[in-house]
């Protein structure tokens, strides 16, 4: 009698089947030709449910002033600006333009340098971005889910660029130690994170990610069900 494996638990959800496999981080961060990425299992409804907020966060980091001078970012700016012609993309552009407004630029010693165009980002969307990737990168690294009964708390370093100088040390802080932790690259300067196991009397985690060598984000895991912090 041939027996039939059953198909993986998704990563995320941890009740449907993962029939697909998902890329962590997002693939389309990557110009082609990608290297090789890390993908886990996946069902098609958390597949669906966040391939919006995949190109939010590809779209959105990629046309940040302090990353559009690589070369690499160059190449999925491209893409990114092709993106914008479809006609189904029109909702997200306008939004776009809705959210620009322009902005005096000064350098470190206080010289104007004119103005320029930026755009409020979502850092709430952005930072579930990052909780997916965490999760999809603990099963990648641990060879388990992370459990229901344990949370991922994630930080965008620059949702903290004008809070007070106190909790930017604390979440600066998080990121220098996960840098101790061991290293992943993948891409070259394109996605780098870094990783521990946090030694307490509860299981926890620590991550830094980097992304095109500028944008920085945080996470951590530990019990106490799931959702955001």
């Amino acid at each position: 009698m041939t027996r039939h494996r059953s198909k993986p638990t998704c990563v995320y959800c941890g009740k449907g089947e993962g029939t697909t496999r998902d890329h962590v981080p997002p693939q389309y961060l990557f110009p082609k030709p990608r290297p090789e990425l890390v993908t886990v299992p996946c069902c098609e409804t958390c597949r669906r449910s966040q391939s919006l907020n995949d190109e939010y966060f590809v779209r959105t980091i990629a046309m940040r002033s302090d990353v559009d001078n690589d070369p690499t970012t160059k190449l999925v700016l491209d893409a990114v600006h092709r993106s914008f012609t479809k006609p189904q993309k029109i909702g997200f552009t306008r939004a776009l333009i809705d959210s620009m407004s322009e902005l005096p630029v000064y350098t470190p010693a206080g010289v104007y340098l004119g103005h320029a165009s930026f755009f409020d980002s979502d850092l709430t969307r952005l930072c579930n971005v990052i909780e997916r990737v965490t999760r999809g990168l603990y099963y990648h690294e641990y060879g388990a889910r992370l459990p229901d009964a344990h949370r991922c708390v994630t930080y965008a370093l620059d949702g903290f660029a004008s809070a007070g100088s106190e909790d930017k040390g604390r979440v600066r802080q998080l990121f220098d130690q996960a840098c101790l932790g061991k290293e992943r690259t993948l891409g070259g300067n394109v996605f780098k994170y870094w990783f521990q196991s946090v030694v307490g009397p509860e299981p926890a985690t620590l991550w830094a990610f980097l992304v095109y060598g500028r944008v920085g984000f945080v996470a951590l895991t530990m019990p106490g069900g799931r959702g955001r912090g």
